[in-house]
This record gives C-alpha cells, sequence and structure tokens, in this order.
C-alpha cells in the first residue's frame, strides 16, 4: 500500500535527479513532470528542502538535489546492493539452465561484473568479479553501452576502433552504434562467436525507478549449447527484468515495457 504523500514526494526528488542539468529545476516544470499542481509539489517540495533532500536557490527559484540524499549514497555499498538484490532471480536462472548467468552494472565509467553464477559442466563460459575492459565484445556489454548517454556511446565507439577487429564484430564505429541503436530499440542484445569466442549470450536490461539502467542480466553457453537454449534464455530473462524492474519501481516506462 502507498501512502500517497510519500509517493508524490518521492516522484519529485527523482524528477529533479533526472532532470537537474547544474541549474536546478523549476517548481512549475517539476509539477508539469510529475502531474500534480503546483502549490502540492511546492508543498513537498518545501519538506524535502526542510529535510535535507532537497536545495533551494532563491535566486533562480530553483531547486536541485541537497546534501542528504548524498549522505545517504555514501553509505551504500552500490555494487553489492546490486548484487544482494538480483541474487535471488540468479539463482533461478542458474539452476533452471545450469549455464553461467552474469549480472553487470556501470559504474565509475565502467562495465563491472557484480555477481554471477558460473555453469558445472566441463565445457562452460567462466565469469569472476572484474572489470570488462572491451564491453562491446559482450551482450551484457552492448546493453550497458546502448544504455548510456550519447555522448558516452560515442566517445567510446570512437575511441576502441583498434579494438573493432575479428569475426562478427563490428568494423567502424558507426556499425557499432548502429548495433547498440538496435539493442534500445529491442530491449536486449544477443552474440554469437564474437571475435572467434565460440560463446553465444542473451542480456537483458533491469531499469530502475527514474527509468535509466540499473545493471544488465545475461545468460551465456558455448555455442552448440546455445543454439538449443537461446529461447529458454530469452523467454526466462525477459520475465525476470520484468519482475525486478517492477521491483525496482518502474512505472510506465516505455523502455521496461519492450523488456
Amino acid at each position: 500500500m502507498n501512502v500517497q504523500a510519500v509517493d508524490r514526494a518521492l516522484k519529485l526528488l527523482l524528477a529533479v535527479a533526472q532532470n537537474d542539468s547544474g541549474e536546478g529545476v523549476g517548481v512549475r516544470e517539476l509539477a508539469r513532470i510529475s502531474g500534480l499542481k503546483t502549490p502540492t509539489a511546492q508543498n513537498l517540495l518545501k519538506t524535502l528542502q526542510n529535510n535535507g533532500f532537497l536545495d533551494f536557490m532563491p535566486e533562480m527559484r530553483k531547486y536541485r538535489i541537497g546534501l542528504a540524499p548524498v549522505l545517504l549514497a555514501e553509505r551504500v555499498d552500490f555494487v553489492n546492493r546490486i548484487s544482494v538484490f538480483a541474487r535471488p532471480w540468479i539463482e533461478v536462472l542458474s539452476g533452471k539452465f545450469d549455464e553461467t548467468i552474469a549480472v553487470l552494472t556501470w559504474f565509475q565509467g565502467q562495465a563491472v561484473v557484480v555477481d554471477w553464477r558460473n555453469s558445472s559442466q566441463s565445457l562452460s563460459v567462466q565469469q569472476s568479479h572484474k572489470v570488462v575492459k572491451v564491453p562491446h565484445l559482450m551482450a551484457s556489454g552492448r546493453v550497458l553501452l546502448a544504455y548510456q548517454d550519447e555522448k558516452i556511446r560515442r566517445a567510446y565507439a570512437e575511441n576502441c576502433t583498434h579494438l573493432l577487429t575479428g569475426p562478427n564484430t563490428p568494423a567502424t564505429p558507426e556499425e557499432l552504434l548502429a548495433i547498440l541503436d538496435h539493442v534500445c530499440a529491442g530491449g536486449y542484445a544477443e552474440t554469437a562467436n564474437v571475435a572467434g569466442s565460440g560463446v553465444g549470450a542473451f542480456a537483458v536490461p533491469i531499469f530502475d525507478g527514474t527509468g535509466g539502467l540499473a545493471f544488465t542480466v545475461s545468460c551465456s553457453a558455448p555455442l552448440e549449447r546455445f543454439a538449443r537454449l537461446r529461447d529458454g534464455f530469452r523467454e526466462s530473462l525477459f520475465a525476470a527484468a520484468r519482475e525486478m524492474s517492477d521491483r525496482l519501481g518502474v512505472k510506465n516506462n516505455n523502455q521496461a515495457e519492450r523488456v
């Protein structure tokens, strides 16, 4: 059961975080974004300000994120929290397929493996906690790159030109950017034998309450088994992604609905 005033206040807080480009956001704009009447939004914004969650800039009459969320964030191990949150779904997927399941997130400008379950089979994909140096070679890495802003995507594509080699890899930055656009349009990424890896993988995005990408989950297997398991991976990952995104508070989000 939602407490309406709390729900509205949190929506306003998320709206400030999502729409503040450095100059703050005005009351009328926040009311429009959240669907609230301006006086209601104003009262809730003042309450958030009084408790340190928002900072009001009187000269511009705009709000920006205050100190309280920053202090809360400092007390949270972001990567570990993702691992703990995703673990129940990872265990289910691992038990169902006995193939390698991995959770990756974009952290401090890099793709990072935060949790995984390796297959028990002798021939399998092996994963570990690490920074992924060349994320576009992985289905999960492509998901992470696809949902970054255009500046980050283009910078990555242009800076890794020397790595765009090998079978089933994009040959130019433009080809890579087209692949990332396709990932966003479809709500998933699929790879097969990229750079001669002998591996097939399927990955989906999980979104947070702001509609932004929180992390990605993938299933991978040697090509021979992947061909047989692909449809099962797809169905199970889409179902898990919907459940996790819903749990994280995604509502009426077009990107999440595609998943």
